[in-house]
C-alpha cells in the first residue's frame, strides 16, 4: 500500500466544510465552530486530512493546537499538545472501515502531523451518537502511565425522531409525563426565539445556573461569546425559551446539523422549579425537531460523564443510550515525562497542590479548575479575608482599608449590605461587596476584586454574576458602580456585561446596570 496523502487545513479555509459533505458529521466538527473554539480557547484549529490519492476514502481529525507556554509553569516550554472542541468531534472517514488496514496507516501519518507540529501528547472527545471510537482504536501511542489510550467515561441519553409523538412520549417515564402535563396546565409556554432578543437573558441565566450547579471555570461563557457562537453556526443554532407570566423560566440553546440535534447550553430559573419548565421545553424542542426532519435529539451524559443526578434526570425521557469515550495518547513520552516533572516541581515550589492527579495530560493538571463557590462572609471567614486583603492590588480600587483589622470587622458584620468571597478548591480567589442598603438607598454599589495570583481566569466576571443574582434575591432593580477613568480593563468587563454610564461621583466614572430582567435562577432542573 503506498502512503495516504496528507493535508493539514486551517478553520479559516474554506475547504474544510467542503471536506466533510463526504462523511456523516456533526455541527461539532464544523469550521465555524473550530474558529468560535479558536477565540474562546486561545489555540489554533486544524482538520488533518489523510487520504489515498485517488480519494476513494480518507479519515478526517479536526483537533485544536495549544501551546504548552499557556501553562503558567512551564511559560519557557516550547511544545504543544492536541486537544478538541467543547462537546462531541472525534474522528470522520469515508470510503472504509475502522478495522481496514488503510486506517491503520492514516492513523500513523496522522500522529506524523502531529509531532511535526511539536505536540507532546492528544486528547479527543469521540461522537456517541456517530460511534466514531473505533477509528481512534489503531491509533499508535500508548496512554498515559500505561493506562488504555480510549477510555469508556459513560452513556448519554438521546430521543428516536423517527417514532411517531405518541410513542415517543410513551418512552417518557410516567411521571415526566404527569410533569409536562401539569407545567402546560400552569401556563408555561414555549417559543423559538427568532430574533434572538433573549440570548443576554439567557446567557445571565446560563452563568448563573453554571455557578449554582458548581461547574468548573471551563463551562463559563460571557454574552460576548454566545454572540460570537450564533454568528459562527449561524442556522444551526437555535434559541428555544419556557416562559410564565412573561418572564423566562428556562431557556436552551439547541444545535441542528444534518439530522442531529444537540442540546448544547441550558439555562433555569429557579422561582419556577415546581413546574420543571425545562422538561416541558425538551418535549416541544422534540416535537420540533421532528417534524423538521431529523433523526435524533441528543441530549447528552451527566456532568463530566458520571452517572449523576443530571444523567438521570435525561433517562426518564428515552430509553435509547450511546457509549461516550474519550482518548488520550502519549506522543513523545520523553518529553511528556520532563513537562510532568518540571510542572509538578515549580506547583510544590509555589506552595500549591495538583488538585486532579488524574488530569489528562498531567502537566496541564493546575488549569483543570476546581468548582467554584460564592458565599456570603461569615466570622468564619476572617483568615480568608486576610489572605484575599493581601493581595488586592488598591491602585484603582479602595473601598476600605485591606487590612487584618478590617478583615476581623467585615467577618462580624451584621448589617444590611453585603461581603462575600469567592472560592475555588485551593481557597478564596476574589471579594466581592454590594453596599448602600445600610444606608437607605435601594441601589447597591457594587465592588469586586480578584487577587493578583488569581487574576486572568474570569473570576472577576463570575463574581459579579453572583452579586447581580444576590442583589436581584434581595429585591433590587438595579446595581451600580464606580470605575476609574484609566481602569481600562475594568471599563471593558462591565461594559460587556451590559452596564452603561451615568455621569461622574468623587472623580470617578459612574455606570449603572438594570438586573430586573431576572430572578435568582439556580442550578439545573
Amino acid at each position: 500500500m503506498s502512503s495516504p496523502d496528507v493535508e493539514v487545513v486551517a478553520s479559516h479555509d474554506p475547504a474544510w466544510d467542503g471536506l466533510l459533505e463526504a462523511v456523516a458529521d456533526d455541527v461539532y466538527h464544523r469550521a465555524g465552530y473550530h474558529r468560535f473554539a479558536e477565540e474562546t480557547e486561545h489555540a489554533k484549529a486544524f482538520l488533518a486530512v489523510i487520504r489515498e490519492s485517488r480519494g476513494r476514502r480518507g479519515l478526517l481529525w479536526p483537533y485544536l493546537l495549544r501551546p504548552t507556554a499557556d501553562i503558567p509553569e512551564l511559560a519557557d516550554a516550547g511544545s504543544s499538545d492536541v486537544d478538541s472542541v467543547y462537546g462531541y468531534p472525534g474522528p470522520l472517514a469515508w470510503g472504509c472501515r475502522p478495522d481496514e488496514p488503510f486506517i491503520q496507516e492514516a492513523v500513523r501519518a496522522l500522529v506524523g502531523v502531529w509531532r511535526s507540529q511539536g505536540a507532546v501528547s492528544a486528547f479527543t472527545r469521540f461522537h456517541p451518537v456517530l460511534g466514531n471510537v473505533l477509528f481512534g482504536a489503531n491509533l499508535p501511542a500508548p496512554g498515559p502511565a500505561g493506562s488504555d489510550a480510549i477510555v469508556l467515561i459513560g452513556e448519554t441519553v438521546a430521543i428516536d425522531l423517527r417514532l411517531d409523538d405518541a410513542t415517543a412520549v410513551a418512552g417518557y417515564s410516567k411521571t415526566l409525563r404527569q410533569e409536562i402535563a401539569s407545567a402546560r396546565r400552569a401556563g408555561i409556554t414555549t417559543r423559538l426565539d427568532e430574533d434572538w432578543s433573549t440570548l443576554d437573558t439567557f446567557g445571565d441565566l446560563y452563568r448563573e445556573t453554571m455557578i449554582r450547579a458548581g461547574a468548573t471555570i471551563t463551562y463559563f461563557f460571557s454574552n460576548d461569546d454566545l454572540r460570537r457562537l450564533k454568528v459562527a453556526l449561524g442556522a444551526e443554532l437555535h434559541l428555544f425559551v419556557a416562559e410564565m407570566d412573561g418572564r423566562i423560566a428556562s431557556a436552551c440553546l439547541f444545535t441542528e446539523h444534518r439530522s442531529i440535534v444537540q442540546a448544547h447550553l441550558v439555562g433555569s430559573n429557579d422561582e419556577f422549579r415546581a413546574w420543571s419548565p425545562f422538561k416541558l421545553l425538551l418535549d416541544d424542542v422534540r416535537g420540533w425537531s421532528r417534524r423538521r426532519g431529523n433523526e435524533v435529539l441528543h441530549l447528552g451524559g451527566g456532568r463530566g460523564g458520571r452517572d449523576d443526578s443530571l444523567l438521570a434526570f435525561k433517562r426518564r425521557f428515552s430509553p435509547r443510550r450511546h457509549r461516550f469515550s474519550i482518548g488520550r495518547w502519549v506522543l513523545d513520552p520523553a518529553a511528556y515525562t520532563r513537562l510532568t516533572s518540571e510542572h509538578s516541581t515549580r506547583i510544590k515550589a509555589a506552595g500549591r497542590v495538583i488538585t486532579d492527579p488524574t488530569y489528562f495530560p498531567a502537566y496541564r493538571s493546575s488549569l483543570h479548575a476546581p468548582e467554584l463557590a460564592f458565599r456570603v462572609v461569615s466570622s468564619a471567614d476572617q483568615e480568608a479575608l486576610v489572605q484575599v486583603f493581601a493581595e488586592i492590588d488598591d491602585t484603582f480600587f479602595s473601598p476600605h482599608p485591606f487590612t487584618a483589622e478590617e478583615a476581623r470587622r467585615l467577618a462580624n458584620y451584621s448589617g444590611r449590605d453585603l461581603y462575600a468571597l469567592l472560592a475555588d478548591g485551593r481557597g478564596p480567589v476574589a471579594y466581592g461587596m454590594l453596599r448602600g442598603w445600610a444606608q437607605g438607598y435601594t441601589t447597591p454599589s457594587l465592588g469586586v476584586a480578584v487577587r493578583t495570583s488569581a487574576q486572568g481566569r474570569g473570576f472577576g466576571r463570575e463574581m459579579m454574576t453572583c452579586l447581580h443574582a444576590e442583589a436581584r434575591r434581595r429585591g433590587a432593580d438595579y446595581v451600580r458602580l464606580r470605575v476609574h477613568r484609566d481602569n481600562v480593563a475594568a471599563r471593558r468587563l462591565y461594559e460587556s456585561l451590559g452596564y452603561v454610564y451615568s455621569g461622574e461621583d468623587r472623580g470617578e466614572l459612574v455606570m449603572f446596570l438594570d438586573i430586573r430582567a431576572q430572578r435568582s435562577p439556580t442550578a439545573l432542573t
